[in-house]
């Protein structure tokens, strides 16, 4: 719901007809989607390899509900289950079968150690991957004839999200950060940070949990958020067009929106040192890349920006440019409608 919702919308506006899949839609999530000509589908939650017998259960409930639902084509989203999803389409009798693949570290694999992904993908018609490299360990490791693309995790409309100036500094630097509720490993580096660098810059933090977004000048949690909310976007763009410096020290999605964000209005990021980022930042010139968990070198990037504000204006313009070739949602869909053949059926109709 998060990232695709967008993606859903516009195919159904190309009078193609949608089955949303997940184990943990609500209510609420059914209705918005139902709203939006968006057909949906709770499946029960799969099995582990410590419950081998769920598993096979669940490929089955899967299986019957595409075969029932007369599904012409398959695109698979859940890195946990990539193996039982792709079965189950091949078994209900699919040739259009398409995984999308969370980013890669170490090459094609779960890093669970969970099964290799490789007879799945030999089932798929093609491939999407998040980033350029993705789509490189990809190609070295599989067939040749197996096709790969690039499909961001995080897209914008930058029609509507425009760059901004950035902020005075007359009231001193600004670093706007995420506090996650459920965050299991204590204190994040941008909440230890920012109790390191008290009283050199101000510090804003925006909440991840469930409810609406607001920042606030503290370094606790403020009010939740619910990332499905309607107002996500507008809470966000209002929140980090305040700050000169966002800090992303986490990978979940809502991180990766805060990211999407920030770069999109023209703001420089410090970011964890992850695959999935860094296609995003390049040290140095949009933003900086810190190795996940290191306070002492998140502490020393923004030191570095409160020693030299005069580059935040250069690397504001670097993080817009990057947003421009990475971000844009029409750009960064096309592979994926067309090799999806999901071509808009109004304008066949007119």
């Amino acid at each position: 719901m998060l990232f695709r919702l967008p993606l859903l919308t516009e195919i159904a506006k190309r009078r193609h007809k949608v089955l949303a899949i997940s184990p943990d839609l609500e209510p609420g999530d059914i209705a918005r989607l139902s709203a939006l000509g968006i057909e949906a589908c709770v499946l029960p939650q799969r099995g582990s390899r410590l419950n081998p017998l769920a598993e096979i259960l669940s490929r089955r409930r899967l299986t019957q509900l595409l075969h029932d639902w007369r599904a012409s084509a398959v695109i698979v989203e859940d890195a946990d289950h990539i193996e039982t999803s792709v079965r189950a389409a091949a078994q209900a009798g699919l040739q259009q079968i398409f995984p999308v693949l969370p980013a890669l570290e170490r090459g094609p694999a779960p890093k669970s150690g969970q099964t290799s992904w490789r007879t799945s993908l030999e089932l798929a018609s093609a491939v999407f991957v998040p980033t350029n490299n993705d789509s490189r360990l990809i190609a070295q490791s599989f067939r040749k004839s197996l096709r790969v693309a690039v499909l961001p995790p995080v897209l914008l409309d930058l029609s509507e999200v425009r760059a901004c100036p950035l902020p005075s500094l007359g009231q001193g630097l600004i670093v706007l950060g995420a506090v996650s509720h459920h965050r299991s490993s204590g204190a994040s580096a941008f909440v230890e940070a920012s109790k390191g660098l008290s009283g050199r810059c101000r510090f804003k933090t925006l909440s991840i949990a469930n409810g609406a977004p607001e920042s606030s000048d503290s370094t606790g949690p403020t009010t939740d958020w619910d990332p499905i909310s309607d107002s996500r976007h507008a809470t966000l763009i209002s929140a980090v067009q305040t700050a000169h410096v966002v800090v992303v020290d986490d990978a979940t999605p809502a991180h990766m929106l805060l990211l999407a964000m920030a770069l999109a209005l023209g703001r420089p990021a410090i970011v964890t040192d992850v695959a999935i980022y860094r296609d995003y930042v390049d040290s140095g010139a949009n933003g900086w890349l810190v190795t996940d968990g290191d306070t002492p070198a998140l502490t020393a990037s923004i030191s570095a920006m409160l020693k030299r504000p005069d580059l935040l204006a250069g690397m504001a313009r670097a993080a817009r440019q990057k947003a421009e070739r990475k971000l844009d949602q029409f750009n960064g869909w096309q592979a994926l409608l067309e090799i999806a053949d999901l071509v808009d059926l109004r304008r066949r109709a007119a």
